[in-house]
């Protein structure tokens, strides 16, 4: 798998953020071999910023109690394992997977750290643990615990992300449309198209002749 330098990754972020390129055409673009891995960059960028895109020039270590947190989120939740490893700021979400793989083998035991040496044997059927009767009804109240914190937290997160999302796109057209006027020698003495388009995001014509011009900044014209 290619490995890209932070300032490559936070350069194609900072293209797909303009709203100029899709994720397919980037990819295209900057020779990238498909767009899931572009996704994955600005998703982590709108949660961590740059951080969330830096190569790390040392292995990242979890706590135990971190990856039974996350395996338990997965396990509990219908979100994928890119979202979660996104939300959770675990920049490999192959890492998440693995974990789950090994929880479903072997339970906790899996997700404890190994001595150095021979790697422990994992089963490729995984083995049903039983829960005691006695603790069926506490397991499922944690359960519910963690999904109703995860489900919060998503609803924040998605909010946060769509505000983040609208405000940048708004400032990038302002800036396209101060960049046109600062352009412009002379006074307008006749239409110009592209000026108009920097301005104006649509228009609409009512049935009664009435039109409403909406410009890229979100405020809207009635004539």
């Amino acid at each position: 798998m290619a490995k890209y330098r932070t300032e490559f990754k936070l350069k194609v972020v900072t293209e797909y953020l303009k709203g100029e390129m899709g994720y397919a055409a980037l990819a295209k673009e900057y020779n990238i071999p498909n767009d899931t891995c572009l996704r994955r960059w600005v998703a982590a960028y709108r949660t961590n910023g740059t951080a969330g895109i830096a190569r790390s020039r040392q292995q990242e270590k979890y706590s135990f109690q971190f990856k039974l947190h996350a395996v338990e989120l997965y396990l509990s939740t219908e979100t994928s394992y890119q979202d979660l490893a996104v939300s959770l700021g675990i920049k490999t979400p192959s890492l998440l997977a693995a974990w789950v793989q090994r929880y479903r083998a072997s339970g906790v035991d899996g997700l404890k750290p190994q001595r150095k040496g021979r790697r422990p044997q994992v089963s490729k059927e995984p083995s049903a643990k039983k829960v005691p009767a006695d603790k069926q009804e506490e397991y499922q109240k944690r359960y519910n615990g963690l999904v109703e914190r995860y489900e919060a937290a998503k609803a924040r997160f998605d909010r946060v992300t769509a505000t983040i999302a609208e405000r940048s796109a708004k400032s990038e057209r302002l800036a396209g449309f101060i960049k046109t006027l600062r352009a412009q020698e002379e006074p307008l003495a006749e239409f110009d198209e592209g000026l108009w388009g920097c301005m104006v995001d649509y228009v609409t014509v009512g049935v009664d002749g009435g039109m409403t011009v909406v410009f890229r900044d979100g405020t809207g014209m009635h004539a």
